[in-house]
């Protein structure tokens, strides 16, 4: 439709749309104009939604009206205001649908394009991509919806059978991926161990007898994981991400990953650092694998204490999730990926591992004794999941969803009080002096 990313359609994109090439509505496209009744406006706005979602996905552009002549309809842009009755629209029309559509419906925030000359008035332009969750049901219809042609119509008996099969063909799909790679099952004794992770080695759990080396693996796992959309072997794409593998915080001064040496297999891109300690997978698929160690895990004396305990940095660990996050939006940008994915942290051989690393003001408060740290005695191996939409990441998103996951960390390790990484929406900068990628 427009043949580049959401975030980079622009004004004159629409106006071609509507007054070169005079698009009408159709398959993959619905255009709507002012509201005249608010109720009746979100009501035909659920249906649209539901009803792309539900097919193979489309574009609704807020502001452009339709008008009826002697030989069909034309378009124009009007404009859209961004509140109506003292409601803000983006933040309305969210709220519409996640009350109003089951399962709920993920899509990216609309672009949000400002009119020459019609102060006050905006584009939203929302894309809709196809569902993995589909068939969403429409509650205040009480049916499902298709897309069929240019008309938001109800699903018959077939075609919502076929969108449950589908959605079940793509369910088992994505967890035989994982579980290809090892990392559905964490219970099974081989949790974890994907081809790369094999391979990392470990100066902190070498000397320990009987040596469980601990490990963190972070994944990015697109929801058609069998597709192929980009190719990682190509010169330009290498350049691009050793290139841009610095400048985000907490530690924008080093690479988020290694990039000592390039590998090459049947399914993408790996990158290694010169002691194998940690590395990064991109797929062709548009999959990302990191893999880390030592950069984490230590084997820590504590305070009074003479012997070493495995433990984890609370604090190097959510720094770490934060700076991949924001590598992660720029990455998916790069390569045009727009829609969910599945952010997944797995670890393995964590039973016993103790938390380390709090905030300064906590750590001497409170937690300087090896008994009164928090400490994962359940666990052996263990998932995180999050569902994201990368390209939609603000930098409060990205903290809220780091948050998220250093959270239930603690909680596997038996603590509520978040306090002792967070406080408000900061962690402790001082910690990463030591920080590196190893």
């Amino acid at each position: 439709m427009f043949n580049k990313p959401l975030k980079d359609i622009e004004y004159q994109d629409v106006e071609d749309l509507i007054l070169v090439h005079q698009q009408n509505e159709g398959l993959h496209i619905e255009f709507k104009g002012e509201p005249k009744n608010l109720d009746h406006f979100s009501n035909e706005l659920v249906k649209d939604f539901s009803s792309f979602a539900n097919s193979n996905g489309g574009y609704i552009i807020l502001g452009v009206e339709e008008n009826k002549t002697a030989v069909g309809k034309e378009f124009s842009i009007k404009g859209f205001l961004k509140q109506y009755d003292r409601k803000n629209i983006e933040e309305w029309i969210n709220q519409k649908m996640v009350g109003n559509l089951e399962p709920r419906l993920f899509f990216p925030e609309p672009k949000v394009i400002e009119i020459p000359n019609l102060e006050g008035r905006v584009l939203f332009v929302y894309y809709i991509p196809e569902s993995t969750t589909k068939p969403h049901f429409n509650n205040v219809e009480k049916r499902y919806f298709n897309r069929v042609n240019d008309i938001s119509t109800p699903s018959t008996h077939y075609l919502i059978r076929d969108m449950f099969e589908s959605t079940r063909r793509r369910y088992d799909e994505f967890n035989d991926f994982l579980d290809r790679r090892n990392l559905l099952d964490e219970y099974s004794d081989d949790f974890g161990l994907t081809p790369n992770s094999r391979q990392i080695s470990t100066n902190e759990f070498a000397t320990v007898i009987d040596p469980v080396r601990p490990l963190l693996i972070l994944s990015f796992i697109p929801k058609f994981p069998n597709n192929q959309i980009i190719q990682s072997y190509k010169q330009e794409f290498i350049n691009w991400i050793v290139q841009n593998s610095k400048g985000f915080n907490p530690f924008s001064w080093m690479s988020v990953f290694p990039t000592d040496n390039t590998n090459f297999n049947l399914h993408g891109l790996v990158l290694k650092n010169n002691s194998n300690k940690s590395y990064v997978e991109f797929q062709n698929n548009g999959y990302i694998e990191v893999g880390l160690c030592d950069s984490i895990f230590w084997m820590w004396v504590p305070d009074g204490h003479s012997e070493k305990i495995p433990a984890l940095n609370i604090t190097f660990c959510a720094g770490y999730v934060i700076a991949l996050l924001s590598f992660i939006k720029k990455y998916y940008a790069y390569i045009g990926y727009e829609e969910e994915l599945t952010f997944q942290l797995s670890f393995r051989n964590v039973l016993g591992i103790s938390l380390i690393g709090f905030n300064e003001s906590r750590r001497k408060i409170d937690w300087r004794w090896l008994d009164d740290l928090p400490q994962n005695n359940t666990h052996k191996n263990f998932t995180i999941i999050q569902k994201v939409i990368p390209t939609d990441f603000g930098d409060e998103k990205i903290v809220q969803i780091a948050k998220d996951c250093i959270e239930k960390i603690m909680l596997a390790c038996n603590c509520n009080d978040f306090t002792l990484c967070f406080i408000e929406d900061n962690i402790d900068l001082n910690k990463f002096r030591s920080f590196k990628i190893e």
